[in-house]
């Protein structure tokens, strides 16, 4: 055979299997390029855009809700108190024995536990100095930047609302979980957080005796705990004037706002039975809140009332919380609006009351 013929041979054999060259494309199937960001991008927007066919309006715009740790109270001494609804997350601590360290799993933090350390927010030169931001030297920060625990070195000064959401409600002295094993309390014994009050001479600081928080003197002695990870805790306040209501778009609760948030002052007893009687923006599902929901419309930093600004009726008064304290049935916990001060009041007192419900 000759060579020229061999080589038409060969051509006819390809085209035979693979058809014409006008017919070669068509029947070839192209595959995108795995390592092209644009092909990728393209194939995920219609993805989405196909599973986002099959949802509603309503379910599309619907906000994901971050519930608050629930306080740990457990008793019930009225209908829909804390510990009757125990409304929010469960706790969940893991203690690593060995470095002796506490995973917060529902917030999502790691807290040292392995010793017990005092130190002052900012040194005394610095304070009498007026650099009251200064945390240079043998401070509270700077003891827990060069903390090493489990070979971490990112830990950090917990901020106030870390601090205060790390208080057990139900337990009693210290006022903590069972699985943190070195806390004290007491006269003096309380834990300093990064947040630095409205007077600037002062930070925050939590007591574990029964979970009291107080701004202190920063050139005081404290206990430090340090802590590492991103809180998961966040809030968005936005005020419907036509509703007289103030919604959390991060929590999902709503909080009553109209006047009578003003005005109204009861004892304990009457406050809760105000909040499940109430019919605010044709809502009938009101109930009191418990001291970490209180708690969260908080602005300890506020000039003239320690409340977020989205709130507009605010009496300069102690608000009642659903969360009886732990060792003092008669009493129960409250904050108060001018100082932000938490405070264990009994029952009988007259103070205000604001509503919440638990959103959607």
């Amino acid at each position: 055979m000759k060579k020229r013929e061999f080589v038409y041979i060969l051509l006819a054999i390809f085209f035979i299997g693979c058809g014409s060259p006008g017919e070669f494309n068509a029947n070839v199937t192209v595959k995108e390029d795995p390592e092209n960001p644009k092909e990728k991008d393209d194939a995920l927007k219609d993805t989405l855009s196909e599973s986002d066919d099959n949802k509603s309006k309503d379910e599309l715009d619907k906000p994901t809700c971050k519930s608050l740790p629930k306080t740990g109270q457990t008793s019930t001494h009225q209908s829909n108190d804390d510990g009757d609804l125990q409304i929010g997350v469960d706790r969940s601590y893991t203690r690593d024995e060995q470095n002796q360290i506490v995973a917060d799993d529902s917030i999502g933090l790691m807290w040292q536990d392995n010793e017990s350390v005092k130190k002052p927010w900012v040194t005394q030169e610095n304070y009498v100095s007026g650099k009251y931001l200064d945390t240079s030297g043998d401070t509270a920060a700077t003891y827990c930047k060069n903390l090493r625990l489990d070979k971490h070195e990112d830990w950090r000064l917990p901020t106030g609302d870390e601090l205060y959401y790390l208080v057990d409600r139900g337990a009693e002295k210290p006022s903590i979980d069972y699985t943190f094993k070195n806390t004290l309390y007491g006269d003096n014994n309380s834990y300093w957080s990064s947040t630095t009050s409205k007077t600037s001479s002062k930070a925050w600081s939590v007591n574990f005796e029964d979970g009291y928080d107080s701004d202190e003197d920063k050139n005081s002695s404290f206990f430090v705990r340090c802590v590492r990870g991103g809180s998961k805790i966040d809030h968005n306040f936005v005020r419907d004037h036509s509703k007289k209501v103030v919604n959390d778009t991060k929590t999902c609760l709503m909080w009553q706002d109209d006047t009578n948030a003003r005005t109204v002052k009861e004892s304990w007893e009457n406050a809760m039975k105000h909040c499940n009687n109430l019919v605010l923006a044709k809502l009938d599902d009101w109930r009191a809140p418990n001291i970490n929901e209180l708690n969260s419309i908080r602005d300890i930093n506020g000039q003239k009332k320690a409340i977020n600004s989205a709130f507009i009726n605010t009496a300069i008064n102690g608000y009642w919380s659903s969360t009886t304290q732990s060792d003092w049935a008669n009493f129960a916990w409250t904050i108060y609006s001018d100082s932000g001060y938490t405070a264990d009041d009994e029952k009988s007192n007259i103070y205000s009351i604001r509503c919440v419900r638990s959103g959607e």
